[in-house]
């Protein structure tokens, strides 16, 4: 089993640098819209 490494809340206009991970990063959404970047150039909007 994983270890869950942080759990917290952003303000609503939040942007980070580029990062991996070697497994899965959960995001929720509460409100507003944005999109994830991936490393082949593909994007997604939520």
């Amino acid at each position: 089993m994983n270890t869950i490494l942080f759990v917290g809340e952003h303000p609503k206009t939040f942007d980070v640098r580029w990062h991996t991970h070697e497994h899965w990063e959960l995001v929720y959404c509460t409100s507003g819209q944005g999109s994830f970047q991936f490393q082949n150039g593909s994007i997604m909007n939520y």
